[in-house]
């Protein structure tokens, strides 16, 4: 967005632009705008790239970082994007003022050198030479004053010129930019509609209102159902649009009531499942609470940690795991309702945990690393070297014997817990990978920085399902006990999404605040309560009903959708 503007470094700028502004890396006008653990903001890029060389420390301070997490500064992005926008007119401003100021100068040293020779003069001389001035100085007002002031500006013509060509050569950067990346806007238009057509025919995305495609649907279904080659019945025939919507509006027949639950202040981050039908959240302040999954109600309430409580697990089916940006991870008796029984300290902060088998647990967070730990001597058995950058989610499934990890390189590792080697690397999520699950059929899901949501198969390492809808980073995910799929987000909205066809059920838009913590509970086969938390720590409590209506249509949907997982799979 703003390459043209790079020219305007802190030593060549037109225009005074602000300190904070540049990136304390880069020394270039931020576009992407990130801050680090420091508390200072740098350019996405550049920040990830330092952090990605192994330097652990401020690029400012030298200070050691506490963490590698980058959190995007949305309001100084804003502040740059306004700010940068204006440039050329401000430019222009600045430069025509400029212009003239010298022009004036230029003629009061040209009068009062005038002025100077006269005083010397004699009188006789003085009057003939006056009449000249007036004359003179009449010829410049009166004839062709523009042509006058250029012959006494050569001089400054020459020292303008620099000047001059620089700002031609910014404005030429300028409007090439401006045509490029409006042919790019085109292009991506182009291609989202082509996509957007195609997927809401397949069943990969279905956004909330249907009247978009109403008029355009019936004549461009026919031309595109065999372009891409994906159906997986040779016999699939286009549908109308009419009979298509009335299938897909009647799939979002989730009827669904909201509760806010308490306002806690804290960021909500991590929730995870407990038995006897409750739910325990971990928040920013280093608390967790259980909250009664059948009516929402806090059971208990825990000041566990001292830094951020990043995530929560079970453990030998009776101990609930903690971990902090504290450095420690912690076990509690009885599912987290009896005490404290054990303290263990890490060399960096704990971002995830994971119990596993044979009285093995694993941890990860901001060093890369994937470590595993014996609970009976409290001693690191094994480290997994692999990631590139924060390790920020693990998952365990034990049916495979094998433990799955993902974070800010963009990538999921799955390790074989016989010979604790990477056995896969799954790619294909553009950024941090917040949250991975694993699914009731073992299959993995991950929510991401890049806006989607990915179903994978583990033993295959191929991506069989994206969810696109949001409009901003995924959070979390949970499963239904029908399979379908529930989803956070930093757009502040909770999608529900069907696991079959990868069409977005419902949108339950109930916070102000961008949400992270999700957990689900089947209370039957007909009613789902959800609990939700955002960044201010703002607790909902969800219950939705599916009607018969939507049953019926999601038993005949075969007809109208596809994806890879196959009949058998899900």
């Amino acid at each position: 967005m703003f390459q043209s503007t790079q020219l305007l470094n802190k030593s060549e700028a037109l225009v005074q632009i602000p300190e904070d502004f540049f990136c304390p890396i880069t020394h270039e006008v931020m576009e992407n705008p990130f801050i680090a653990a420091d508390g200072h903001t740098y350019e996405e890029s550049a920040i990830s790239k330092w952090l990605q060389e192994g330097r652990a420390t401020s690029p400012l301070t030298g200070e050691k970082l506490a963490h590698t997490i980058l959190i995007p500064n949305h309001k100084l992005k804003a502040i740059i994007k306004t700010f940068m926008e204006k440039i050329p007119e401000i430019q222009k401003q600045k430069s025509e003022r400029t212009l003239l100021g010298n022009m004036l100068k230029l003629r009061e040293e040209f009068i009062g050198d005038l002025i100077s020779k006269y005083n010397a003069k004699k009188d006789n001389e003085l009057i003939v030479e006056t009449q000249d001035i007036k004359e003179s100085l009449d010829l410049s007002y009166k004839a062709d004053s523009k042509q006058i002031e250029l012959d006494h500006l050569k001089k400054e013509k020459v020292l303008l010129k620099d000047l001059i060509d620089k700002l031609d050569f910014i404005t030429y950067e300028n409007d090439t930019l401006k045509q490029v990346l409006s042919k790019k806007e085109l292009e991506i238009e182009k291609l989202k509609n082509q996509y957007v057509i195609l997927t809401e025919k397949t069943g990969l995305l279905i956004r909330d209102s249907q009247s978009f495609f109403i008029q355009k649907f019936d004549e461009l279904i026919a031309e595109e159902s065999n372009k891409f080659g994906t159906f997986e019945s040779n016999s699939f025939k286009p549908m109308l649009f009419s009979q298509i919507s009335k299938q897909l509006i009647n799939l979002s027949n989730y009827g669904h009531w909201t509760k806010n639950i308490e306002s806690y202040g804290h960021w909500a981050i991590r929730m995870k499942r407990l038995p006897n039908a409750e739910v325990v959240c971990g928040f920013g302040d280093g608390t967790f609470k259980i909250y009664n999954m059948k009516d929402g109600s806090v059971v208990k309430s825990v000041k566990a940690h001292e830094g951020r409580l990043w995530d929560l697990d079970i453990f030998e089916n009776k101990y609930l795991i903690t971990c902090s940006q504290d450095k420690s991870i912690k076990f509690w008796d009885n599912f987290g309702h009896g005490n404290c029984i054990k303290t263990l300290e890490y060399e960096s902060d704990v971002i995830s945990v994971c119990g596993l088998s044979d009285n093995k647990f694993a941890i990860a967070g901001s060093n890369s690393k994937v470590s595993i730990w014996d609970f009976s001597t409290n001693q690191i058995t094994k480290n997994l070297i692999g990631h590139q950058n924060v390790v920020q989610s693990l998952v365990h499934i034990p049916e495979k014997k094998i433990l799955a990890s993902s974070g800010g390189d963009s990538s999921i590792y799955i390790w074989s817990l016989e010979t604790f080697e990477a056995t896969k690397k799954l790619t294909g999520h553009k950024k941090l990978i917040f949250d991975l699950r694993k699914l009731a059929n073992n299959f993995l899901i991950s929510a991401c920085d890049d806006n989607m949501t990915k179903i994978w198969d583990p033993s295959s390492g191929e991506c069989v399902m994206t969810l696109v809808g949001h409009k901003h980073f995924v959070n979390g995910t949970s499963q239904l006990l029908d399979g379908n799929i529930v989803t956070s987000s930093e757009d502040k909205t909770i999608k529900v999404w069907n696991i079959k066809t990868g069409n977005c059920l419902k949108t339950i838009s109930c916070h102000e605040h961008p949400v992270w913590g999700i957990e689900t509970y089947n209370v039957s086969d007909k009613e789902i309560n959800i609990l939700s938390g955002d960044t201010q720590g703002t607790i909902f409590f969800s219950k939705l009903t599916i009607s018969l209506d939507s049953e019926k249509i999601l038993q005949n949907e075969e007809s109208v959708t596809f994806n890879k997982f196959g009949k058998n799979k899900i």
